[in-house]
């Protein structure tokens, strides 16, 4: 499957990465870097430093928007560090100046595949919806967008009503569930279900393996915020799971639904607003499959087999 990843590296992207460079089912044609864990330009480093981990310095990297469509940029250092990944990975080997149009390189991509292309969307939606406004015809060139983001059943992440990704640039969000690609949302009602546990991270932060050793370190750092925000022993999977539900939507239980994105609300910005009673006016036919659940230990098996090649770690 020909691939294209947008993403705001981050711990829990960074993890994805790696799962899609050693997933065999995926072929990774380019990763476009998107303002959202932390400032875009940090989020490209980032993104080079997990290419150089995993020795995949051939997949081009293309930064994109630095904020949202008509709001301004908020990050989660909070959660990700002030660099975006701990500050445990070294400097990229090359960091040479990197491409710096992102909606561009995606039109261009869908344009140069033999073989139609899905989307994996790991934050804010900005150069997706960018490149869907500036490019006549690019929606049906994409086969489908895999999207992280969302609460649909349960609180948000950043506000109680919202989760980061979508409260990050909501009008984005709300033009592309109704650009007519087919979508596949991924949403906190589905990544809570896959939890890595801290002591494996613990044990895998000592490992000689480097890739192992990388995991574990992001895992360690990131699970202190959980237990002392959540009363978690561990960290959600949010961005890997929407990377394995692209490989294998078995992984998750969806349901055909119409999402709607509130981009007025004072308390409710960024919310995710799914109609269960598939009313037809005025929102109409569905316009994502929604994750609502996921079967957390197998994915947790496949996410390790594919990074480690065993589990239990």
């Amino acid at each position: 499957m020909r691939v294209l990843i947008d993403t705001d590296p981050g711990i829990d992207d960074a993890i994805a990465i790696l799962l899609a460079l050693a997933s065999p089912e995926l072929d990774v044609a380019g990763i476009t870097v998107v303002h959202g864990n932390v400032p875009v330009e940090a989020c490209t480093l980032n993104a080079l430093k997990v290419l150089d981990l995993a020795g995949r310095r051939d997949v081009p990297v293309v930064t994109g928007a630095a904020a949202p469509l008509v709001r301004q940029a908020r990050h989660a250092e909070a959660v990700h560090g002030p660099d975006g990944l701990g500050g445990l990975f070294p400097p990229p080997d090359d960091a040479h100046p990197f491409a710096a149009d992102a909606a561009a390189f995606i039109a261009r991509s869908l344009d140069e595949g033999e073989e139609p292309t899905t989307l994996i969307a790991l934050g804010p939606l900005t150069n997706v919806a960018t490149a869907i406004l500036a490019t006549p015809g690019l929606t049906e060139r994409l086969e489908r967008i895999v999207a992280m983001g969302g609460a649909i059943r349960r609180e948000g992440n950043v506000t109680p009503a919202a989760e980061f990704n979508i409260y990050a640039d909501p009008e984005a969000a709300a033009i592309v569930l109704r650009s007519g690609v087919p979508v596949t949302l991924v949403p906190l009602d589905a990544t809570m279900r896959a939890i890595f546990p801290g002591e494996a991270a613990a044990r895998l932060a000592e490992s000689e393996v480097p890739v192992e050793r990388a995991v574990g370190r992001l895992g360690s750092f990131v699970s202190g915020v959980y237990r002392k925000y959540y009363g978690i022993d561990g960290f959600a999977l949010h961005d890997p799971l929407a990377v394995g539900a692209a490989i294998d939507g078995s992984l998750v239980s969806t349901e055909d639904l119409w999402v709607s994105v509130e981009t007025g609300g004072e308390l409710t910005a960024g919310a995710t607003v799914a109609d269960f009673w598939h009313i037809p006016e005025p929102w109409g036919e569905p316009n994502a499959a929604v994750a609502l659940d996921a079967d957390g230990e197998r994915f947790l098996e496949f996410l390790c087999t594919r990074l480690f090649g065993r589990y239990p770690v």
